[in-house]
């Protein structure tokens, strides 16, 4: 983690300001708020990082909701690069702050060691439209670095929205979609009620203004291939509901009917669209 860090800090550009938050039992920022680029700065960032020893409880609620929830004053956009083996008792709880918050800020996890909780880790950077790395004890950090650059340092296109005009469009996950980056293309799963044509329009800031395109589309009348698409689209909507509607019901402690009343609703939907939950 220390590894991973120290390396972000390396490759800071020369107008970002940044800061440290180190997670124990409470919220503890290395400044009061974020410090432009400076050698001296990065000296004393990389020194405490160096320095940091485990210990206390692990609570990162409290400073992931202090990170989130501060916006930034001068339009710039917030990336929160988080490191952790995921491991604590709040998973609902964090994963509901981050969906509350995640207009204020990008979220991309990293999951530390050989025992990851994806669940929440990858569950994370879903809700705050980043991208999550797991980098185990054993992984060379670089790639997971060089990953992070690409796409957080090469934006196309952000506050992706895309609307479907015809063929009964529904069921599109991620409901939110994340931002576009140029080394990788954004990929939404949906259902369509009727074959023939229509259109979608993707808008979006570019460089800072507005941007929006319509495309013409042919939704076919029959599968044109194998039911591969099915199932992916089955999996990304599972995990939806999952974050969404079940997890939401056992963080706000509903009564043990309707939690089970939700649990059968999961169990229903993998069965029927075939896939594991």
């Amino acid at each position: 983690s220390k590894e991973l860090t120290i390396a972000m800090i390396d490759k800071l550009r020369r107008d970002d300001v940044f800061n440290v938050v180190t997670v124990t039992t409470g919220v503890n920022p290395l400044w009061p708020r974020s410090m432009p680029n400076t050698p001296d700065r990065v000296r004393e960032a990389k020194q405490i990082v160096q320095g940091l020893q485990a210990g206390g409880g692990t609570n990162f609620l409290p400073p992931l909701t202090a990170t989130m929830t501060d916006r930034p004053r001068d339009g710039r956009l917030k990336l929160i690069a988080f490191n952790t083996d995921g491991y604590v008792g709040d998973d609902f709880d964090i994963l509901q702050m981050v969906q509350k918050n995640r207009l204020n800020a990008r979220l991309f996890t990293f999951g530390i060691g050989n025992s990851v909780n994806r669940f929440l880790v990858e569950g994370m950077s879903a809700e705050g439209r980043g991208a999550s790395e797991i980098v185990t004890l054993e992984t060379d950090v670089a790639p997971a670095i060089e990953r992070f650059l690409r796409r957080t340092q090469t934006p196309v296109l952000t506050d992706v929205q895309v609307r479907f005009e015809g063929g009964g469009v529904r069921d599109v996950t991620p409901g939110l979609a994340p931002d576009l980056f140029s080394d990788s293309p954004l990929v939404l799963f949906g259902k369509y009620d009727r074959s023939g044509p229509a259109k979608v329009t993707i808008g979006g800031s570019l460089a800072g203004r507005p941007w929006t395109r319509t495309v013409d589309v042919v939704f076919p009348a029959t599968s044109t291939g194998s039911s591969g698409s099915e199932k992916m689209w089955a999996r990304k909507k599972l995990d939806d509901m999952v974050r969404e509607d079940y997890y939401a019901s056992v963080a706000s402690q509903r009564n043990r009917a309707e939690h089970v009343s939700d649990t059968d609703r999961l169990i229903q939907f993998a069965l029927q669209n075939g896939i594991m939950s």
